[in-house]
């Protein structure tokens, strides 16, 4: 949303004035001044392998009103977040964690095909890798953030 500043910024002041609360959500990748709502950062992870980062702005911003997520596949990505975590500041209650799980889930339905979305069942490794995401939430006082649209859905783009 953030790739047409001009627009975004005269929607967001309407609905501000008519008192509407709205959730913009951004990759943190591009600068913006107006903080006046809530923002959801989904901060780039090196498990991402993206040649785009995070601003540091959105990291270090004292603002109540921007939540930081990150989104971990390993490892690596938990101890990114406790590093940007410790590094910035980031008050805890400003974090969500959300495990991402593999497309390995098994789907089911009677007849191959189903008008409403399919049940998946999470494989081990999945179920072992959320709980201990949820651990690591735990321990440092972050939320945990499941993504049910990738559990219904798996890791397709556009849901």
């Amino acid at each position: 949303p953030l790739l047409d500043g001009e627009s975004l910024y005269i929607l967001l002041k309407e609905l501000d004035r008519l008192t509407i609360p709205i959730e913009v959500w951004t990759s943190g990748t591009r600068p913006w001044t107006y903080i006046q709502t809530g923002f959801i950062v989904s901060v780039v992870m090196p498990s991402a392998q993206s040649k785009k980062h995070t601003l540091v702005k959105w990291l270090s911003s004292s603002s109540p009103l921007i939540t930081r997520k990150f989104t971990v596949s390993d490892n690596e990505d938990l101890a990114f977040t406790s590093i940007v975590v410790d590094k910035y500041r980031v008050p805890s209650e400003s974090i969500l964690v959300s495990p991402l799980l593999s497309d390995k889930a098994w789907i089911l339905s009677e007849d191959g095909y189903s008008r409403l979305a399919p049940i998946r069942i999470l494989p081990h490794e999945d179920v072992e890798w959320m709980q201990q995401v949820v651990d690591f939430c735990k321990d440092n006082g972050f939320r945990f953030s499941m993504q049910m649209h990738k559990c219904i859905w798996g890791n397709k783009k556009g849901v």
